[in-house]
């Protein structure tokens, strides 16, 4: 009996840490999302200076 509940109560951790990391992902994802947005802003902004010259 103590070796099943060892295992559900393992099971249940990795559980949490893959939700976990998971988030994690997420945020890293939107992080990088956002960058890219913001560079690409950027370089539109750019070539619109350099085409009004």
């Amino acid at each position: 009996m103590k070796q099943e509940q060892y295992q559900n109560k393992m099971i249940e951790q990795d559980e949490h840490k893959n939700k976990n990391e998971f988030e994690l992902d997420k945020k890293v994802q939107q992080a990088i999302e956002e960058r890219f947005r913001h560079r690409d802003k950027e370089m539109i902004e750019h070539d619109q200076k350099e085409d009004d010259k």
